[in-house]
């Protein structure tokens, strides 16, 4: 899916409503934030149901950087239950159900975003409503 954006990047947060599939496997589902022009991979988000773990991470000319995992606290997404995210395009501000989660720091610059893809065990209400 295409993005809005201005000179300086993302104009407006992410919004992702959604349902996780209540049979979600380990790697649950993702949502990728990317650079057509690049075809880097500036942000990826993976909750890991079965770890209880929120995965951030960037691919850049096809190597993946070091992971940063979400692990204290509750698990924001649960199997069977819905959700609203927001991904705010200033620091990546990771937000869900009204909670802030964590933080991701720019490893590429965000100007280049220009596609989002949201894809595996969920069903998906509404994106960037």
């Amino acid at each position: 899916m295409a993005l809005s954006k201005g000179p300086s990047g993302l104009i407006q947060p992410i919004t992702i409503v959604g349902t996780v599939h209540p049979n979600a496997n380990r790697s649950g589902f993702h949502a990728n934030l990317w650079s057509s022009a690049s075809g880097d991979l500036v942000l990826h988000i993976n909750p890991r149901l079965r770890e209880a773990a929120l995965v951030r991470n960037t691919r850049q000319h096809g190597s993946w950087g070091p992971e940063e995992r979400h692990t204290t606290g509750p698990m924001p997404f649960q199997r069977g239950q819905p959700f609203q995210g927001w991904v705010l395009p200033g620091a990546f501000a990771l937000w869900v159900n009204g909670r802030h989660v964590c933080d991701y720091s720019h490893r590429l610059p965000p100007a280049t975003i220009d596609q989002l893809e949201v894809a595996g065990d969920v069903t998906l209400a509404c994106v960037t409503c």
